[in-house]
């Protein structure tokens, strides 16, 4: 006798051959996996065991390609980039932060070299009094007639105190055996007074190979004035002028501290000591016909502030 049975609750239908025996098939079905049900065991030789298979297979294929679309969508969850709004916000972000860091980062970067200019002005200064203290000079090539300024280039107007570079006392304190310190004329004791970074262009901050001229951090010669007549008085060409010195109203006492040596307010103004060292500072600039508290000549550092 063939009568059907339902297997595991799915569609396919299975017939069983009743033998004579009396016999009662034992089909246990097991727990729910995945979308269908698992043939566990049965007691019966004949238990048709490739339909049992055939469905764990095709829940096996069923889960794998759920698990594969699983991962599929993660993959592409992840590799999502940024949107174009993502992206602009990004590029905002960061503009901001450029325009608020930028500006704070070049003023540091001017103060710093502003102070080490400064610094080195004052090793300067006092490499040259050191010279002066030990030759009862200063390291130039002539003294007596009138102060001397170093290092200035500007002929409009045409300052007749004004020597164009500074190499002249450069060479002299640090002993080089070149120019008017050949065969050591001007050091004969060969004292090496004064040391800086030596570069080899005319343009780098340093002492130049090529010109010898010694460099502020800006990139431009320091301009030096040292009291070659002997008065106890620094006379530069561009500050002891009335156009860059005078005050307005006219006090009778000069800007940044000079003092006027005629006593009428107009000038010529003096700086009382040895030398004055000054820097065109961050602009590159100065000009002998405009106030010292002005225009380009306002950056200018000065040693006797």
């Amino acid at each position: 006798m063939i009568m059907p049975i339902n297997f595991l609750q799915s569609a396919r239908q299975l017939r069983v051959n009743w033998s004579n025996r009396a016999w009662t098939p034992r089909i246990v079905v097991g727990r729910a996996v995945g979308h269908g049900r698992v043939c566990k065991s049965s007691s019966h030789p004949q238990h048709p065991a490739a339909a049992c298979a055939q469905l764990t297979a095709d829940l096996s294929q069923s889960m794998k390609n759920k698990s594969m679309k699983n991962s599929s969508l993660r993959n592409s969850h992840s590799s999502r980039g940024f949107t174009l709004i993502e992206l602009l916000v990004v590029i905002a972000i960061i503009a901001v932060l450029a325009g608020l860091l930028l500006p704070v980062i070049g003023r540091a970067k001017i103060t710093a070299k502003k102070n080490t200019a400064r610094q080195e002005m004052k090793n300067l200064g006092a490499a040259i009094s050191q010279y002066d203290a030990e030759y009862s000079r200063f390291p130039a090539p002539a003294t007596g007639a009138s102060d001397l300024t170093f290092g200035w280039v500007d002929t409009n107007p045409v300052l007749p105190t004004a020597v164009t570079t500074n190499s002249d006392v450069m060479l002299v304190i640090q002993d080089l055996n070149v120019g008017i310190n050949f065969s050591h004329a001007k050091n004969p004791r060969q004292l090496a007074l004064f040391t800086a970074t030596t570069v080899s262009d005319i343009t780098t901050p340093g002492i130049s190979s090529l010109d010898y001229q010694f460099r502020d951090p800006f990139g431009h010669p320091y301009i030096i004035t040292m009291d070659l007549d002997g008065d106890g008085n620094c006379r530069d060409a561009v500050y002891s002028r009335k156009e860059v010195s005078m005050t307005v109203p006219n006090t009778g006492v000069g800007l940044n501290g000079l003092v006027d040596a005629t006593g009428t307010g107009s000038g010529p103004f003096d700086f009382h000591g040895p030398v004055m060292i000054w820097s065109f500072g961050p602009d590159g600039k100065a000009d002998s016909t405009i106030k010292a508290n002005q225009g380009v000549n306002k950056d200018n550092l000065l040693s006797w502030q």
